[in-house]
């Protein structure tokens, strides 16, 4: 049995989990090493949970270890990089524990904040943005409808692109 729900900020012993799940995710993936400037931003869910809302998937009957998480920003928040008109609301940060790959838990996380996004922030527009080498995710993301969106692909000093991805409710 598993169960997601919002990590909220005063939940400390949840939010370091969740921040060294999140780098742990990133550097198995070899999608950042640990000198890269991205591991501290991986690593602060805190930050996550005061400025978006930040969903987390436990084992049990939601008391057990983390088995993932994603970041949800909407436009004109600190966190939103790719939100950039006025309902939207950004995913970010997806990450799931390497021991608990390919069991849906990365597709039920996008879902649920896909349903976060609509029915409590009343998103217009869900966006994401995703490395070319997330090959895993981009399959999640279109296998729940989201649509590439070349408008949205930006460039982080030098290194990118970074592919964006809308999905309309």
């Amino acid at each position: 049995m598993t169960a997601i729900r919002a990590v909220e900020p005063h939940e400390t012993s949840r939010l370091m989990e969740i921040g060294q799940l999140t780098a742990l995710a990133y550097l198995a993936d070899q999608l950042v090493d640990e000198t890269d400037d991205y591991v501290p931003e991986l690593k602060d869910a805190a930050r996550r949970a005061s400025e978006g809302t930040l969903l987390a998937m436990f084992g049990g009957d939601g008391d057990g270890s983390v088995l993932g998480s994603i970041t949800i920003a909407p436009h004109g928040t600190p966190l939103a990089e790719v939100a950039n008109e006025e309902g939207d609301v950004e995913l970010r940060m997806l990450a799931v524990s390497p021991l608990e790959r390919g069991r849906g838990v990365g597709a039920e996380l996008a879902k649920a904040a896909m349903d976060f996004a609509v029915d409590e922030l009343g998103a217009k527009r869900v966006v994401l943005s995703t490395m070319q080498e997330m090959k895993v995710a981009h399959r999640i993301y279109e296998r729940l409808g989201f649509e590439r969106d070349e408008s949205l692909d930006w460039y982080y000093d030098g290194e990118g692109p970074f592919l964006g991805y809308v999905w309309t409710p």
